[in-house]
Parts: C-alpha cells; structure tokens; sequence
C-alpha cells in the first residue's frame, strides 16, 4: 500500500520544487522586497513555533507518565479492595484499621 502511494506520488515529489521556485519568483515579482519580509517573518515563526512544540512534547510527556502513575496506584487499590470483598475481610481489615 505504502509503495503504491510512493509511486503514485513521486511525480509531485519531482515536481514541487519547480513549482515552489516558480511560485516564489511571482509572488517576489507582485509583491516585491516586502515579500522578503513576509518569508524571513514565516521562517522566524516557524522556528519559534518548533521549539515550542518540542517544550511542549517534553511537557506532555510528563503529563502522562504522571497520569500513569496514578492510574496505576488506582488500579492496585482497587485491585486490593476486590480481595477485601472477595474473601469477605472486611471487618477483619476495619477491626485492624
């Protein structure tokens, strides 16, 4: 499946350069020196944009190892009160609380 997307794509792969010099050339012909400040001024947010989506990756990553700690201490707790039911120690674990 992958190598039939490849092949069927590759003509544009081939392509897209031509196409993304041309279109550059006209939008610096309309536009003139300014739309070199328009592409330094994307360039700078894209950058800015990718170091913070990498900060927040890192943070996500936190987020959810700390969310699986919890859910794991939930889990063994429930886990331990399923025995107290199961066996029927519930007022032997109340006597000894």
């Amino acid at each position: 499946m992958k190598l039939g997307w490849a092949i069927q794509l590759s003509p544009s792969f081939l392509i897209a350069p031509i196409q993304i010099t041309v279109y550059l050339y006209w939008l610096f012909d309309f536009f003139g020196v300014s739309f070199v400040f328009g592409l330094v001024t994307m360039f700078l947010f894209f950058i800015v944009n990718l170091f913070i989506q990498r900060k927040l990756q890192k943070f996500f990553v936190k987020i959810l190892k700390a969310k699986d700690d919890r859910m794991k201490t939930t889990s063994e707790t429930f886990n331990c009160i399923k025995v107290l039911k199961l066996y029927s120690w519930e007022q032997e674990f109340l006597r000894r609380v």
